[in-house]
């Protein structure tokens, strides 16, 4: 049922209400949240930097891809993840 009301909100309320809600930071959109380490062939470790955008631009990607529900992934709201 919880599941249900909250996709029912997230997809009447606007994206700044639910930021609120949630206590997503107004700004840092653009700074790094992850490092993923990986070889460029030639045995020296890279460094391949994600920002927060790009993170949740994946997500929503791949749920597309996964032909997921909007807005869902696993059952779990993507503004959660």
């Amino acid at each position: 049922m919880a599941i249900k009301l909250w996709r029912i909100v997230s997809l009447l309320a606007p994206a700044s209400l639910l930021s609120d809600v949630l206590g997503l930071p107004r700004k840092g959109d653009r700074k790094e949240a992850v490092v993923f380490f990986a070889d460029d062939g030639l045995g020296e470790p890279a460094g391949l930097v994600f920002s927060h955008r790009n993170v949740m631009a994946n997500v929503i990607q791949l749920s597309s891809t996964l032909n997921m529900s909007r807005g869902l992934v696993d059952g779990i709201p993507i503004a959660v993840l």
